[in-house]
């Protein structure tokens, strides 16, 4: 028996051989009984998904205003995960900051213009989970661009000042249509990107968070509950339950806790069920090694802890890949 506030840390492969598994009183109505786990996906968790940085470079070959624009655009930017305050939903912002610079080369005899174009952006895409799947909405970005003239390349002598001088004022009237025209292609470059990588990241979360496992082997035979949602400005919350429910108001120690992913799982232990949650949880885990530092041939045979089960009262806690937590945020309590 566990007193509240309590915590009792064992590793998933003791626990599994110490305490069976989880189950719930089987004389409470299913209609009537509490949220039985919730479960917390933390910013850090989602951020380390994403590419932190993007770049590309691509050449420039085109026409414009009836010179030939020859030349190179390198995009660049990083990558974040924004969450903020919200009671009845679970979802998130990844936002992709950064610039594109051009540099070109005008050719219009007897012309050559040499310029610079930047273009700043801000491209955001909500990601929505409904505590079983992560889908994407529409993107958008805002952008703004400048530019400037680095050089005019003019023949020598009289012809060529007579020549620059009719050059300027032109290059000048078609500055802002030149800038629209860099704008619009920098955000069909970052679009293009910011696709590929927002897909793939979806695409891999839906592969790797077993919401449909856990709830098969935890509440294998209710009806009619759905998943409750929430999110803070660091974890994502699900907690499936009776429709007339709210996420359950977990106890203060969550404020230490600092794991990726955490599994707070509410009833005794007995029977088989939570021994095949754990296992797929610590399958959850290994996926993670990626972000681990390779182990030395010796110490390749070691357990990497990065899984562990806390007891806090009633409650049971899976610790999804705190090893990696360390440095990365501090743990304090949500607002």
């Amino acid at each position: 028996m566990f007193r509240i506030g309590r915590i009792l840390p064992m590793s998933v492969m003791s626990l599994l051989t110490v305490v069976p598994s989880f189950s719930f009183a089987a004389d409470e109505p299913e209609d009537a009984a509490p949220n039985r786990f919730v479960l917390r996906i933390s910013r850090e968790f989602l951020r380390r998904h994403l590419s932190p940085s993007i770049e590309e470079t691509k050449p420039v070959n085109r026409m414009l205003f009836g010179a030939h624009v020859t030349g190179r655009t390198v995009t660049t930017g990083t990558t974040n995960i924004v969450m903020d305050l919200s009671e009845k939903d679970a979802k998130f912002v990844i936002r992709f900051t950064g610039s594109s610079v051009s540099t070109t080369a005008a050719s219009k005899r007897p012309v050559v213009v040499h310029s610079t174009s930047t273009t700043n952006f801000v491209a955001e895409r909500v990601v929505n989970f409904d505590g079983i799947r992560f889908s994407e909405e529409p993107a958008t970005i805002e952008s703004s661009t400048r530019s400037v003239t680095n050089c005019i390349a003019v023949p020598c002598g009289l012809i060529g000042r007579i020549v620059r001088n009719r050059a300027i004022p032109q290059i000048e009237a078609n500055r802002a249509e030149g800038n629209a025209i860099a704008n619009a292609d920098t955000k069909k470059i970052v679009m293009d990107r910011f696709d590929v990588e927002s897909a793939r990241f979806t695409t891999e979360m839906n592969g790797i968070v077993p919401i449909q496992k856990t709830v098969a082997l935890l509440i294998p035979k209710v009806q009619g509950w759905v998943n409750h949602l929430g999110s803070t400005k660091e974890f994502l919350y699900v907690s499936p339950g009776p429709v007339d429910n709210t996420i359950p108001i977990l106890p203060k120690e969550y404020g230490r806790m600092k794991a990726p992913i955490e599994l707070w799982i509410r009833g005794k232990a007995r029977g088989d069920a939570a021994r095949g949650a754990l296992q797929t949880w610590d399958i959850v885990n290994r996926g993670l090694d990626r972000f681990r530092p390779k182990s030395a041939p010796a110490e390749k045979k070691k357990d990497v802890e990065g899984i562990s089960v806390t007891a806090i009262g009633e409650w049971w806690v899976v610790k999804v890949g705190e090893d990696l937590a360390d440095g990365l945020f501090e743990p304090k309590d949500e607002k």
